[in-house]
């Protein structure tokens, strides 16, 4: 079964990454096949390693279940592992058409316990209009914008990203809300052009970014904000 295999997770200050490796067989897959790294507003340091691989395990969950591959981990949180079959059912009933197989293999699955704090919630938020759709529709709850700067616009593209961030820091004030920001390099993993994942679902009317990674690959990003 061809492999992707998590070495090492490196935390310096407010930044992780994610040192990978991948089998001979997936290697056309992909754009990056050893590293890339995440930041956050804050220190991660006093955070466990077991939370901060979920950023890692769910941007590259989909693929593993897609190609029938197999994701070997050292540590990750145990109640994200018991989650996933209910993620990977969520899958299975949109797309019927397509098997999804694959292993997930996890040395240490860690207990975390993650406190409960009443009231508090979060919202993605990229400032387009389905963002605002969900925050008008929360807005009582007064939920903290996360904003993932590698989603829409490439971690190179300085110019871009500051509009947006400038129109979210904006939307902040107006409505008196907290922020968290997001630097991540999750989209430069993966080949999903046409000569590459994209070849393989082209044919099924489907798209990797869309159909597959970006909502688990967002919400994983956003998990240790969670935590």
């Amino acid at each position: 079964m061809e492999t992707v295999k998590l070495i090492e997770t490196v935390v310096k200050g407010n930044r992780a990454d994610f040192k990978y490796e991948v089998s001979e067989g997936l290697k056309e897959l992909f754009i990056n096949d050893s590293s890339y790294g995440i930041e956050y507003d804050f220190d991660l340091s006093d955070i466990p390693k077991a939370i901060i691989n979920i950023a890692f395990a769910g941007n590259i969950i989909p693929f593993i279940w897609l190609f029938d591959a197999r994701l070997e981990i050292n540590e990750l949180d145990k109640n994200f592992i018991e989650g996933l079959p209910e993620v990977k059912k969520g899958y299975m009933d949109m797309f019927p058409f397509i098997n999804f197989g694959g292993e997930i293999v996890v040395q240490k699955p860690m207990e975390n316990t993650v406190p409960i704090i009443p009231g508090k919630s979060g919202t993605l938020f990229s400032g387009g209009v389905d963002a605002f759709t969900t925050l008008f529709r929360h807005i009582e709850e007064k939920p903290i914008l996360i904003s993932v700067w590698g989603a829409d616009f490439d971690v190179s593209d300085v110019d871009g990203w500051s509009k947006v961030k400038s129109s979210i820091d904006k939307t902040a004030r107006t409505y008196e809300l907290e922020k968290q920001y997001i630097k991540s390099e999750f989209r430069s993993m993966l080949r999903v052009s046409e000569n590459g994942i994209g070849k393989f679902i082209k044919d099924k009317g489907l798209e990797y970014w869309h159909d597959f990674q970006h909502g688990m690959a967002l919400l994983t990003q956003a998990a240790i904000i969670g935590y």
